[in-house]
């Protein structure tokens, strides 16, 4: 790997484990196995921070692209956008890690992230998901609860009280949880979630 990469993944499991906050930019170099003096060449601690942010934002929107290539305005449509995002954070469990820092007031020195890197995700999804679906009324409300489902499963899988309950790099975990998801989506749809929608 180029050493250019190989800061970055590491600050990126730094920052994912301890948040920017906790993570010196010491710390970092010896993770990269670089000196102090070659990270400083780009960014420093603050300049691989928003290397990695750049680096998950650009990965996200692969991801999209994926999915307004395969996406029907339908509810077997909303079932791959939703199966996309389940694969998309559990394959990327950092990156969301990272975020739940920053919403516990980490990397407070930063005032834009949300808009640069966030908003543009969140845009990108509703523009694909089409009027049907973010017209609804509790769209952001289900959106929120998907997404909290979707992040505490990443971060703790099944059991996180457990030790030994398996974790979400367990396939069998995964495919527990994806159809829990799955019927949870599917008693969303049977509240009238997509009522003028044909059953796909």
């Amino acid at each position: 790997m180029a050493e250019r990469g190989r800061i970055i993944d590491s600050a990126q499991r730094l920052f994912a484990a301890l948040g920017y906050d906790g993570t010196s930019a010491v710390m970092i170099a010896d993770s990269a196995g670089v000196s102090p003096d070659r990270l400083s060449e780009i960014g420093g601690r603050s300049g691989v921070y928003l290397l990695v942010m750049e680096k998950f934002y650009r990965e996200q929107q692969a991801m999209m692209d994926e999915v307004e290539r395969v996406f029907t305005p339908d509810r077997k449509g909303v079932r791959v956008y939703l199966d996309h995002i389940i694969d998309f954070y559990v394959d990327h469990p950092e990156g969301a890690a990272i975020w739940q820092h920053r919403r516990l007031s980490d990397a407070a020195d930063f005032q834009d992230l949300e808009e640069r890197f966030q908003v543009p995700v969140f845009r990108r999804s509703t523009e694909i998901l089409g009027p049907e679906v973010i017209g609804h009324p509790d769209f952001e409300l289900v959106s929120l609860i998907f997404s909290y489902c979707i992040l505490g499963f990443v971060q703790g899988g099944l059991l996180p009280f457990d030790k030994d309950a398996p974790g979400p790099e367990s396939a069998g975990a995964r495919r527990r949880f994806r159809s829990h998801m799955h019927r949870l989506q599917d008693l969303i749809f049977q509240d009238g979630f997509m009522r003028d929608t044909p059953e796909a």
